[in-house]
């Protein structure tokens, strides 16, 4: 429906985690609000293998909008022009790296499957 929580400001640096359900998105904006992105979590029911896609959207649109960097593998790079996205299929722990044009780290995304009795 587009409405938006309020998690928490995330600092420089910082770590968090969050409960999420599948096609849930997140919003990643610098202080500035100039850099943004967006994060969208699936199920994958082609794969028991690779239980998750991950979506990552450049949402940049603006007449300073830039290309994003996705690191997917350790050599695995990939470009992600304005008001474009890419997904993946994953494993639980995998870690995508998203980085500005300058190649410079902007947030990292793990997916991890919990147990209902975990909760």
């Amino acid at each position: 429906d587009g409405s938006e929580t309020f998690c928490s400001a995330i600092a420089p640096q910082d770590v968090t985690g969050r409960y999420v359900h599948f096609n849930d998105s997140f919003a990643l904006r610098s202080g500035d609000l100039r850099w943004r992105s967006k994060v969208s979590v699936f199920n994958n029911d082609a794969s028991d293998a690779q239980p998750f896609k991950l979506s990552i959207h450049n949402v940049m649109v603006d007449d300073a909008a830039e290309p994003i960097e996705l690191q997917h593998h350790d050599k695995g790079f990939i470009w992600i022009e304005p008001n474009h996205h890419v997904t993946h299929a994953s494993v639980g722990g995998h870690r995508f790296v998203v980085k500005d044009k300058e190649r410079n780290e902007r947030f990292a995304v793990e997916l991890h499957h919990v147990d209902h009795d975990e909760l």
